[in-house]
């Protein structure tokens, strides 16, 4: 497995940090793959069972169709986050923007706006600080006025000061242009 890695690229009027916890094993994939295709492939066979065998459509029939496709997508975005997923904080203009970016979509998108943001790093709760180590991680926390996000992927101590550091310098140049 790859190792977690912080990427900062600048595009034309955004600064964007990568966040990518590195790439899984190829079985581990594999296994996602085939748990997906099997998700998808229950729905169809029921179907094909629908046209060849004397059933009802019934509750029971939507339900199987309803639980197979929830499976296979489920499956699916396992498996786009453990081949290719990263998390993504966009700096721009007109606020901060953070996304999970799967390659073929992107989910769980929110906008954060500068005037009252707080970029800061944290520690599990259960980790004391008295016990904090060369291995601790922490997660990146950003807060405004109406709602609080801590990113999912973990990062080690010296890797997290260093990016909220850079994210914190990127996020004060973008509030000096907006004013």
């Amino acid at each position: 497995m790859k190792p977690i890695s912080v990427k900062i690229k600048k595009e034309d009027l955004a600064t964007l940090f990568v966040i990518s916890p590195g790439k899984s094993p190829w079985w581990t994939i594999m296994i996602l793959g085939i748990l997906a295709a099997i998700g998808y492939l229950i729905p169809v066979g029921i179907l094909v069972a629908y046209f060849f065998v004397d059933i009802d459509i019934g509750f029971g029939f939507i339900f199987a169709v309803m639980l197979g496709f929830g499976t296979g997508i489920f499956f699916t975005r396992l498996m786009l986050w453990n081949s290719c997923g990263s998390e993504t904080f966009e700096i721009t203009p007109s606020g901060l923007y953070y996304y999970c970016d799967y390659k073929l979509f992107k989910d769980n998108r929110r906008k954060f706006d500068f005037d009252s943001l707080v970029v800061e790093g944290r520690v599990p709760e259960s980790v004391e600080v008295e016990n904090l180590t060369e291995d601790s991680r922490g997660v990146i926390t950003v807060e405004d006025q109406d709602q609080s996000l801590s990113n999912n992927i973990e990062l080690p101590l010296k890797l997290l000061d260093n990016t909220i550091s850079k994210l914190e310098m990127t996020l004060d140049v973008y509030r000096v242009q907006k004013n």
